[in-house]
């Protein structure tokens, strides 16, 4: 929970980018911004291809036109080969974190789980707080098992306001 609000302070990426991530023996992660957005981060950046990762962050700032409204919003994180919901539970739950500065929700960053993703490398998922333009978003799934095949894949990041 710290890293993730010490992740938020230092001004984290943005929405409808796309990053590389590196398979082979290990699996590496780059970015490609659009045109609406930029700055995506991922972390880890390198994992054994087929390696259950623990955490696995994806950061983005919404732009400066990209408001979601609570409860139909939309976010979409896709990483092609990955499977996303591989150790997801209700005891190790994948969560959201908005920065309180910008969330139009208010309050300060507090987790928010969510409902678990499919075991596949994509995941859609309705807002359920409202979250300002130019905000900063930390999306954590745990236990996520890394795409099998070596080389690069591309991590990318959409919402409603602001798409690919």
């Amino acid at each position: 929970m710290n890293i993730a609000k010490s992740r938020l302070a230092k001004g984290i990426a943005a929405i409808s980018c796309a990053l590389p991530i590196a398979l082979a023996a290990n699996v590496g992660v780059g970015v490609a911004a659009s045109s609406a957005v930029g700055n995506l981060q991922v972390s880890p950046s390198q994992v054994e291809a087929g390696h259950v990762i623990n955490q696995f962050n994806v950061d983005f700032q919404t732009s400066s036109s990209g408001a979601l409204a609570a409860g139909s919003g939309t976010i979409t994180v896709s990483v092609p080969g990955a499977d996303l919901g591989y150790g997801c539970s209700t005891s190790n739950p994948t969560y959201l974190l908005v920065s309180s500065s910008a969330s139009s929700s208010g309050g300060g960053v507090t987790p928010i789980n969510l409902p678990c993703p499919g075991k596949n490398g994509t995941y859609t998922f309705t807002t359920p707080v409202g979250i300002a333009p130019s905000t900063m978003v930390d999306l954590t799934f745990q236990q996520v098992q890394a795409p099998l095949a070596s080389g690069s894949n591309t991590v990318t990041v959409s919402t409603s306001s602001d798409g690919p």
